[in-house]
C-alpha cells in the first residue's frame, strides 16, 4: 500500500501536475490522521475492555471481603453486649450480697475476660491506585473513608484492652479463681464465637484448682466490682460505633451487588 501511494506521487511529480499533487498530499494525510485516530479508538476501547474486566473483578473481591467484615463486626458486636450483661450482673451480685458465689460468678468473668477487638479484612485499593478504575462515585468516596471508620472503632477498643491487660489478668491472679475460670471456659461444649473456624473441636480440659480463692475479701470484692463497672462504657461506646460500622459495611455491598449485578 505505502509503495502505491508513492508511485501515484512519483507520477504525478514527473507530469508536473502540481496543484493535483498538493490535493493528492492533503488527501494521504487526511487518511492517515483517520486511520491513526481509529487506531487511537481501539486502543483506548481496548484498555476500556480491560479497565472494566478488572473493575468487575475487584468489585467481586471487595463484596466478599466486606461479606466476611459484617460477619465478624456481628460477632464482635454479639461478644460485647455478652461482656456488659455478665459486667451488670457482677454489679448485682455485689450489690445483692455481702459475700460472693464463686460458681455464680464465674461464668460471667469468662465472657468479661473476652477481647472482642474487630480486625477487618484490609484493601490496598488507595494506595495501589486500583480505586480510579471503579466507576460509582459514591462507592469509591465510602471506601476512601473505610479505615478512618474503623479506627474510630478500634480507638475505643483499645481501651477496654489495656484495662484487660491491666487490670482484670492481674486480678483474676491476684483472687486465686485465674485457674478456675479457665477451667469453666473451656468445659462448654460451644465453639467460642471468636474463633475463625466455628467448626473446629476446641475441648481443652483444665483441671480445678485445689486451693480455695480470695474472692470474699472486701478489698477483692470492691476491686472487681471496679473493674466490672470500668468494662461497661468502652465496651458500649465501642458497640455503638459498630452499629454505624455495620451500616457502612451494609451500604458499601449494596452498591457493590448494584455494580456487578448493573
Amino acid at each position: 500500500m505505502i509503495k502505491f501511494f508513492r508511485h501515484i506521487r512519483k507520477s504525478l511529480l514527473m507530469e508536473n501536475k502540481t496543484a493535483k499533487y498538493f490535493k493528492y498530499a492533503i488527501g494521504e494525510i487526511i487518511l492517515i490522521v483517520i486511520g491513526i485516530l481509529i487506531a487511537l479508538f481501539i486502543n483506548n476501547w481496548n484498555n476500556r475492555q480491560k479497565d472494566n474486566i478488572k473493575e468487575h473483578k475487584i468489585l467481586i473481591q471487595l463484596r466478599e471481603d466486606y461479606s466476611d467484615n459484617l460477619l465478624q463486626l456481628e460477632d464482635k458486636i454479639k461478644m460485647r453486649t455478652a461482656l456488659i450483661k455478665s459486667s451488670l450482673k457482677v454489679l448485682d451480685f455485689v450489690n445483692d450480697s455481702p459475700s460472693i458465689d464463686v460458681d455464680k460468678i464465674i461464668p460471667e468473668i469468662i465472657n468479661i475476660i473476652k477481647d472482642p477487638t474487630f480486625d477487618p479484612i484490609e484493601n490496598n485499593l488507595i494506595s495501589s491506585g486500583e480505586i480510579s478504575l471503579i466507576h460509582n462515585d459514591s462507592l469509591k468516596r465510602i471506601l476512601s473513608r473505610w479505615t478512618s471508620d474503623v479506627k474510630q472503632v478500634q480507638q475505643v477498643e483499645l481501651e477496654w484492652q489495656k484495662m484487660r491487660t491491666d487490670l482484670l489478668v492481674p486480678f483474676l491472679i491476684k483472687a486465686g479463681i485465674a485457674r478456675n475460670v479457665h477451667s469453666a471456659a473451656w468445659k462448654g461444649i460451644d465453639t467460642p464465637i471468636e474463633f475463625l473456624d466455628k467448626t473446629i473441636d476446641s475441648r481443652l480440659i483444665i483441671e480445678e484448682s485445689q486451693f480455695s480463692s480470695l474472692l470474699n475479701n472486701e478489698t477483692i470484692i470492691h476491686e472487681l466490682e471496679s473493674i466490672a463497672a470500668s468494662a461497661i462504657s468502652p465496651n458500649h461506646v465501642a458497640n455503638l460505633q459498630s452499629v454505624t460500622l455495620r451500616a457502612t459495611i451494609i451500604k458499601i455491598i449494596e452498591l457493590l451487588n448494584s455494580e456487578i449485578n448493573d
